[in-house]
């Protein structure tokens, strides 16, 4: 389901990569979504329907979610993540520019360019000897560090509180 949902959010991009359109109309489908649940649950009727909650039960749930929230804002100011490696099965490494088409109908670089490529690692904890060469799949990586740290945090900061907040309206709605 999950597939099918980003696929079709992905045709709404020229580039197939998600966007300000797909985030747009990923949003409003989650709260028709939302909004359907609430009006069938009959939360603005007049006088609403009697429901039955341990207000207890909905302390810990909340409570539950915000110490999680709080462990990922947490985790976001004391890792730094350019001091993480990751040693196993990455994407094969290749001739550079070679494009092929995922499952979702996008095209993607079908290898890895060790020589040239822009992701959120690179090779700078890596021996030159053991820096990959064509064919390889089993390699380590490493982390590089935040371009913009004060965003990243802000980010995540934010994705937290919202979570609360909505879990927490939603638990007592």
């Amino acid at each position: 389901l999950m597939m099918v949902h980003m696929t079709l959010l992905q045709l709404l991009e020229p580039s197939g990569a998600p966007g300000f359109m797909a985030l747009t109309l990923g949003i409003a489908a989650y709260g028709c979504v939302a909004l359907y649940g609430i009006f069938s649950l009959g939360v603005f009727d007049n006088p609403p329907r009697p429901v039955r909650h341990d207000q207890a039960a909905r302390r810990h749930l909340v409570t539950a979610v915000a110490l999680y929230a709080a462990g990922l804002v947490a985790i976001a100011l004391t890792f730094d993540p350019s001091e993480q490696k990751s040693t196993g099965v990455h994407q094969l490494t290749g001739e550079c520019g070679v494009e092929a088409t995922d499952i979702t109908g996008n095209i993607r670089h079908l290898y890895l360019c060790v020589s040239n490529f822009t992701e959120e690692y690179d090779f700078h904890c890596v021996p030159p000897r053991e820096i990959p060469g064509n064919g390889e799949e089993w390699y380590t990586v490493c982390g590089t560090p935040h371009e913009d740290f004060p965003r990243f945090l802000f980010g995540v900061t934010l994705r937290a509180a919202m979570a609360v907040f909505l879990h927490a309206l939603c638990m007592w709605w």
